[in-house]
């Protein structure tokens, strides 16, 4: 009996290095990948975006919205007041809107002061799009529109911050461009 506990002791124990060995490959391989990603990262936060402008985003936006000529650019007020943003953690933005009737059709491109900055402008941005959703009876925005609303969404690259209300087609090619101006870079 002593014999066969002591067998299978052994055979646990072996059973047991057997798996920590590959436990810390797994591991090792993990951490590597973690590495890796962040190396990537790093690469992409050194690049200089200075032939990136707000208005040739802006440009290349309203060129995919049918409407761009019935949106009105907003002031610092709107900014402050409604999406509720400090205006030091911008350098340059542009923000239009549909002022007139009941549709959502806007756009936002902000320049932020730095990257981390660029993310809080996002955060703010995030919780805008949703005031605007969960209070789009309040605005009067007709039924058809609240689709854009759930859809809108908020992009970063660098220090840029982009968010878009639009049809689906309207969003998809203005995202599509906007991702496109930082693709290589």
């Amino acid at each position: 009996m002593k014999k066969t506990l002591i067998i299978i002791l052994s055979f646990l124990a072996l059973i047991h290095t057997s798996c920590s060995d590959n436990s810390i490959d797994e591991n090792q391989t993990e951490q590597k990948n973690v590495i890796e990603i962040n190396d990537e990262n790093e690469e992409e936060s050194d690049f200089n975006y200075s032939n990136i402008t707000i208005e040739n985003i802006s440009e290349t936006v309203e060129k995919y919205m049918g409407n761009s000529n019935k949106l009105s650019a907003v002031n610092d007020d709107y900014i402050v007041g409604m999406i509720e943003l400090d205006l030091d953690l911008i350098d340059e933005y542009t923000l239009k809107m549909q002022t007139m009737g009941t549709q959502t059709d806007q756009y936002g491109i902000f320049l932020a002061k730095d990257e981390k900055a660029a993310a809080e402008i996002g955060s703010a941005l995030d919780v805008y799009l949703k005031l605007l959703y969960e209070n789009s009876a309040d605005f009067n925005y007709l039924p058809e529109e609240i689709p854009k609303l759930e859809a809108a969404e908020t992009h970063i690259k660098g220090s840029y911050v982009f968010y878009i209300i639009a049809s689906e087609n309207e969003v998809t090619s203005a995202v599509g461009s906007f991702d496109e101006m930082f693709k290589n870079k």
